[in-house]
C-alpha cells in the first residue's frame, strides 16, 4: 500500500458524523429534528386547519382563506359535549393526583423498609404487571357493579390507581 493510497482508503471505525464539515453535524441535527417535527405536528395543523374551515371547504385545505369559528360555537353550545369535558377534565386531574400519591407512597416504602410487607406490597405490584389488562375488565365490572360504584368517578378511578402503583405505569 502506497502512502496516497492509504490516504484515499477510509479508516476502520471512522463514522458518518466524522465526515461532516464542522457546522454540518449541527446542520444535519436541525434537519432531522424539523424532519420529526414535521411528521408529528403536519397531522395536528391539517387538523386544526380543517376544524376552522366552513362545511362547504372542508375538503379544499390547501386552497382558500375561509376560516370560521363557528364550528366550534356549535358543539360547545351542545349541553352532552361541555359535560364530557368537564368529566374528562376532573378524571384526568383525580387519577393524576392519586396515582401521584400511591406511587410515591409505594416507592417510599420500597426504597426505605425491608420486611414481610414491603416483599408482599412488591409481589402483589409485579402480580397486577403480569395479567393483561383487558382481564381485569368483567371482573372490575362485577365489582363496581355489586359496590354500587359503576360509572361513578370512584368506579373510574379504583382500577386506575391500583395500575399506577405498578412499575412502568
Amino acid at each position: 500500500m502506497t502512502p496516497a493510497s492509504a490516504a484515499i482508503e477510509p479508516r476502520p471505525g471512522r463514522r458518518m458524523m466524522d465526515a461532516l464539515a464542522p457546522g454540518g453535524r449541527m446542520a444535519l441535527l436541525v434537519l432531522i429534528f424539523a424532519a420529526i417535527l414535521l411528521l408529528f405536528l403536519g397531522p395536528v395543523v391539517i387538523m386544526v386547519v380543517t376544524s376552522l374551515r366552513p362545511g362547504w371547504a372542508v375538503y379544499y385545505i390547501y386552497r382558500g382563506t375561509a376560516f370560521t369559528v363557528q364550528n366550534y360555537l356549535e358543539v360547545f353550545a351542545r349541553p352532552a359535549v361541555v359535560h364530557a369535558f368537564v368529566n374528562s377534565f376532573i378524571l384526568a386531574t383525580l387519577a393524576t393526583l392519586f396515582s401521584l400519591g400511591v406511587t410515591i407512597t409505594s416507592g417510599y416504602m420500597l426504597s426505605r423498609f425491608r420486611g414481610p410487607i414491603p416483599r408482599g406490597w412488591f409481589g402483589t405490584i409485579y402480580l397486577f404487571r403480569t395479567v393483561p389488562y383487558i382481564s381485569w375488565v368483567l371482573p372490575l365490572y362485577l365489582v363496581d357493579y355489586y359496590l354500587g360504584i359503576y360509572d361513578t368517578y370512584v368506579g373510574i378511578l379504583l382500577p386506575r390507581c391500583i395500575s399506577a402503583s405498578s412499575p412502568g405505569s
